[in-house]
Parts: C-alpha cells; structure tokens; sequence
C-alpha cells in the first residue's frame, strides 16, 4: 500500500493512545514514539539503561530490569493498537511481524496480542494468523518481493 504520495504503509505515524510526544514527522503521539527501536533506546537511557542493542535489553530484562520490561510491554500494547485498528480496516489473511522486533518476540508479543484481541472485531481477529518474521535485514523487502512474484505468477501460492 504506498497510496497517492507513496507514504502508504506508514503504521509508524498511526496516532497510539498512550503517547503525547513528539514524532520526528511533526506530529505528536505517533506509533514510532513509543514503539522504534530508536524510542525504546531512548526511554532506556532515560533510566539509566546502558544497553546497546535489543539483545542486551532483553538479557537484562531477564536478568530482573522490570523497568525496561515495562517499557517493551508499552511497546508491545501499541503495536497491538495500531495492529488492531489496521485488522479492522483491513481484514488480512495475514500479519507478519519482523524487523528487530522479532527480537524481543516474548516480551512484546504478549501484550500486543492482548490489545489486538482487546480491540479488533472478533470476526476479523479469527480470520487473522499473526505470525512473527525474522530479525534479518531487509526482511520485509523478501517478503514484498515474493507477494510480487506470486502475484504475477512467477512463483506457485
């Protein structure tokens, strides 16, 4: 979906609930202010976390950091906010999660698991798989190209 201006697809700039802050795009309470990799680092430094990548914040999460816990289970609940309204206007088959994300899969999964069945309409839900993607680079641009390919019938479905 890249739409008119080919900005379609944005979920990050999907205005979330719980988030009044700014987003580098202008506006405020964007999906990207609570849930980036670049907000979750800096709501890690804000704490005093240290961490340099997600797997040192998840090894410290289960080392006992309940408040860098807290701050993935934040995440998590807006990504299910947005995932939940996107499912609801939408109606996919499918939703795979991938990128860093996928990282921190058990931590984040489960709250957005829990707002997405909070929010989305229950046909739509259990037509819905959601399914966790890989943390390699470019993942998505695999999984656009293959959608492509089957699409026009260079591969079977």
């Amino acid at each position: 979906l890249t739409g008119s201006g080919d900005l379609g697809g944005e979920f990050g700039h999907i205005k979330v609930s719980q988030s009044r802050l700014p987003c580098v795009c202008g506006k405020i309470g964007c999906l990207n202010t609570i849930a980036s990799t670049e907000a979750i680092f800096a709501r890690a430094r804000d704490i005093g976390a240290t961490a340099k990548n997600v797997k040192e914040i998840v090894s410290s999460i289960k080392g006992g950091n309940d408040s860098l816990r807290s701050i993935l289970s934040d995440a998590g609940e807006a990504i299910g906010e947005v995932l939940a309204n996107c499912i609801n206007l939408l109606a996919p088959h499918v939703v795979i999660i991938s990128g860093s994300v996928s990282l921190a899969s058990d931590l984040l999964m489960e709250p957005m698991f829990r707002k997405v069945d909070q929010l989305t309409l229950a046909e739509n839900c259990r037509h819905c798989k959601i399914l966790l993607g890989s943390a390699r680079a470019n993942s998505e641009c695999y999984g656009a190209a293959l959608s492509a390919a089957q699409r026009l019938k260079f591969l079977p479905v």
